[in-house]
């Protein structure tokens, strides 16, 4: 069999969201063969659907392919720039795809 190269099915897109409320960036990857994980303004939140240290971030998902940031009760030190990135693989380059996110 032979597989394309992954690629972004959906890419994060810049976020308004009210201080206390839920905020999602969607990031949805095809054939995907990297490590997935997002930072926040330039650090790694890890490469696990829990984020340690940040209860209110998880990667959520109702598909394999979805990888996308749930920061939940939104605050103030919320407000930055989120990048998904898939790790290189096989060939295949990294990806990478940024949003900010403003908390108002």
């Amino acid at each position: 069999l032979v597989y394309g190269a992954q690629y972004f099915q959906e890419r994060p897109k810049d976020t308004n969201v009210i201080r206390g409320q839920t905020a999602v960036l969607k990031c949805v990857i095809g054939d995907r063969k990297g490590l997935v994980q997002w930072t926040k303004d330039g650090f790694s939140l890890g490469f696990n659907r829990t984020i340690p240290g940040l209860d209110r971030y998880s990667i959520t998902s109702s598909h394999p392919n979805e990888w996308n940031l749930m920061i939940v009760n939104a605050a103030l030190e919320d407000d930055a720039v989120y990048e998904c990135q898939v790790l290189p693989k096989d060939g295949d380059g990294k990806l990478q795809a940024t949003a900010t996110l403003t908390v108002l």
